[in-house]
């Protein structure tokens, strides 16, 4: 009778696991959408073809189901509930790493495997931003149908045609696992199971005919041979938590250890694993693919392009070291050098998540106050164009009022955010038009004058008016609007609201007595400021 296998490897796992867990829930604290995702939260929405509409070039049915379906079930305020879903699928790559490496290299050889996929910290995006479900979940789906296969029967070979066509279903990750399996089995004269990749292929070629548009240009085939190989090192150093420079070191050592498998089997008149193939051929599809279409447009070494390559050079490696007698002292040097990986790596994981919570602050608070402008805006007003350009606000409120909740400050969160959130703000009203100055008749002034904050110059009161005689005057302008009337020289004014600063917009020199008027002011509580600076007599008014 054998001996009980011993749960410490599962048990350490568990562990690790539940530390990844704890330590990425926690960076990716009080995050909200992120860039791409504001195409999801505003995509139509209901019907098939909802699903099936590309994101980019990806066929993205899962995870546009799966925000769906959080939508209907959480709202658009739940954000850590997305975040932990990637998450979970982070977790299962791990445990799918340890099951394809445990019956090659052994159980804790296994557990050493899963810890640089667990701690990658350079692919930060992946791991942080839920919107990544497509391609951790391409990973994760890709890796089942590596271990179904395993099986042998056809059961496992079914189970991996469906794990295979969801990963083809989560994005174009997919493609490159497709390839891949198709390299194994064809190299093990498997022929009668290349249906395993067919059936999925051919689902993905009748998506492809309707709704796909390949992002492969012709000139990039040059550039992007030298953008895979670029990848590639990018990857080997994400396993030890460097950078591209070290990564290539990384690399050599991995090519060396692959030409020194192939050479074995060789020598010896045997034939090269069909998982190895397979693995080499899934990760240089990955990159060359990525590099035809990408490389003009993102770098090498972009974070959210580095797991997969990551989690191929580390089964790789499972796979060259297959069968070997590892012993304790290699083991033990395996984990100090993946332990070292994660503790250099998280630099990288820190930073993403500080990234990413600077551009939620002013995102939030940027929705707050469009919030608050309600109809007042244009439908295809756009209140950032560099940290969210796919939010267009009738598009944004549509979202809002179908699920019934929102990601957007409140009034009091406004007030409180930080200088580069609340400063954001101030330049959104004004490129909405809250501010923008319109013609209006002398008899529009109203009873009571503006509340003066500041005053360089002399100041006299005259009905609802002031009247600087030149200087500078601040005032808070009325809830119904304020009107101005230049005088004879140039008037300058200055805005703000939630900042401490002034937002400038020149006002163009008027001839004497004209007047312009700031519109009446939406039902947030905090009033907007108005600088004036002249050489000449300024009238500032209440509106009737």
């Amino acid at each position: 009778m054998s001996a009980p296998r011993s749960a410490g490897p599962r048990l350490v796992l568990a562990v690790l696991m539940a530390l990844c867990a704890g330590l990425l829930l926690y960076l990716g604290r009080g995050l909200t959408f992120f860039f791409d995702e504001w195409d999801f939260v505003q995509r139509r929405a209901g019907g098939v073809e909802s699903l099936l509409e590309p994101h980019n070039e990806h066929l993205s049915l899962l995870p546009v189901a799966i925000y769906k379906s959080l939508f209907a079930t959480v709202g658009l305020d739940s954000y850590w509930v997305f975040r932990a879903l990637v998450v979970a699928v982070h977790l299962a790559v791990a445990v799918l790493i340890y099951r394809l490496a445990a019956p090659r290299v052994g159980r804790w050889g296994a557990v050493v495997a899963a810890v640089p996929i667990l701690f990658l910290g350079r692919a930060w995006q992946d791991l942080l931003w839920a919107f990544q479900i497509g391609f951790v979940g391409s990973v994760a789906l890709g890796l089942g149908a590596l271990l179904a296969l395993e099986r042998g029967d056809r059961r496992g070979d079914a189970l991996a045609a469906l794990a295979l066509g969801g990963s083809i279903a989560c994005s174009s990750l997919g493609v490159p696992f497709a390839i891949g399996i198709a390299a194994e089995l064809a190299w093990s004269r498997r022929w009668s199971r290349l249906w395993v990749v067919a059936a999925p292929a051919a689902l993905y070629a009748v998506w492809y005919a309707g709704y796909g548009a390949s992002t492969i240009e012709a000139g990039n085939i040059g550039p992007g041979l030298e953008w895979a190989v670029e990848a590639a090192a990018a990857a080997a150093g994400a396993v030890l938590g460097v950078g591209t420079g070290t990564g290539w070191l990384a690399l050599a050592v991995v090519a060396a250890l692959v030409a020194w498998t192939i050479a074995r089997p060789a020598a010896s008149n045997e034939r090269l694993s069909p998982r190895i193939v397979g693995l080499f051929v899934a990760v240089l599809a990955f990159w060359a693919l990525t590099g035809a279409a990408r490389a003009d447009v993102t770098p090498p070494d972009t974070s959210r392009y580095l797991y997969i390559g990551a989690v191929g050079i580390v089964l790789i490696l499972v796979e060259a070291l297959r069968s070997r007698d590892l012993g304790t002292p290699a083991l033990a040097v395996a984990a100090a050098v993946a332990s070292l990986g994660a503790v250099l790596g998280s630099d990288e994981l820190r930073g993403g998540g500080r990234e990413l919570r600077s551009i939620t602050d002013v995102v939030r608070a940027e929705l707050g106050a469009l919030q608050l402008l309600g109809g007042r805006v244009k439908q295809d007003f756009r209140p950032d164009l560099r940290r969210a350009p796919q939010i267009f606000a009738g598009e944004y409120f549509a979202a809002v009022r179908r699920t019934g909740d929102s990601p957007a400050d409140g009034t009091v969160e406004i007030q409180r955010a930080g200088g580069e959130a609340r400063a954001e703000v101030d330049r959104m009203l004004i490129d909405a038009g809250t501010f923008l100055l319109q013609e209006v008749g002398d008899g529009a002034a109203g009873t009571m004058p503006p509340e003066i904050v500041m005053a360089d110059g002399a100041v006299v009161t005259e009905g609802g008016c002031l009247i600087l005689d030149a200087g500078t005057l601040e005032v808070v302008a009325p809830a119904r609007g304020l009107l101005l009337r230049s005088g004879p020289g140039p008037a300058e004014i200055r805005f703000r609201r939630y900042f401490e600063e002034y937002q400038q917009i020149s006002l163009t020199p008027l001839p004497a007595r004209l007047s312009r008027a700031l519109p009446a002011s939406d039902a947030g509580p905090t009033a907007r400021q108005v600088r004036i600076d002249s050489r000449s007599e300024v009238t500032a008014c209440s509106l009737a």
